[in-house]
């Protein structure tokens, strides 16, 4: 749920559980990637070509990693989406997120297209926190609020327009498996210093190293 009324619904009646006392005390929803289940959220809090999302979440599977790239069709093996990137046609793309316990990497995806821009490998056992930040169409993944290091992308999108994402949990390429504890949407690049203030409040609520 939101505080600005962008909640995430189950669209069908394949819902994720809602389990408390998971990490820190907190809550999380999980989601088995084998029935396919996914939330969406209020289409008014989609942002473009500027934005930063933040996500404490836990996976037990590994997935696809694709060299970073922006051309090519990556993104249709081999992946667990836990944002889904939606399609943006022939000029614009969606931005996705694809999580594993070997990584993690950011998708974009339109007509023809749906390569890795930005990928992170390395060990993501337990809960972690993940934040995707794209400043004027230019990606970054920065790892459990480490604004020292982030993974840059190696060019900006060559889309017209990208758009953060809608579906949580997946879609026909690929389901997440694991558990969400929380996600913050900003419709603005957040900077260095307020990533790590935000970064720290979360590390704090959950518990995160």
């Amino acid at each position: 749920q939101s505080g600005n009324d962008y909640n995430a619904t189950p669209p069908d009646a394949n819902r994720p559980l809602f389990v408390t006392n998971v990490v820190n005390d907190q809550p999380v929803i999980r989601f088995s990637g084998l029935d396919q289940q996914k939330l969406k959220i209020d289409d008014n809090a989609k942002c473009s070509d500027n934005f930063t999302i933040f996500v404490v979440a836990k996976t037990e599977e590994e997935h696809e990693i694709d060299l970073q790239s922006t051309t090519g069709i990556g993104g249709v093996n081999g992946q667990k989406y836990l944002f889904w990137p939606d399609h943006g046609g022939s000029n614009n793309a969606g931005q996705g997120l694809s999580l594993g316990i070997n990584g993690v990497s950011n998708y974009e995806h339109g007509d023809g297209y749906m390569p890795a821009t930005v990928v992170y490998a390395g060990t993501l056992t337990d809960f972690n926190l993940i934040t995707i930040k794209y400043e004027n169409k230019y990606p970054y993944i920065y790892v459990n609020g480490d604004t020292d290091d982030p993974t840059e992308g190696d060019d900006i999108s060559p889309r017209d327009m990208v758009s953060s994402p809608l579906i949580i949990g997946g879609e026909v390429y690929g389901f997440f498996t694991g558990d969400i504890a929380e996600i913050l949407i900003y419709d603005s690049p957040l900077n260095d210093a307020n990533i790590a203030l935000v970064s720290s409040v979360l590390k704090a609520k959950y518990g995160l190293p």
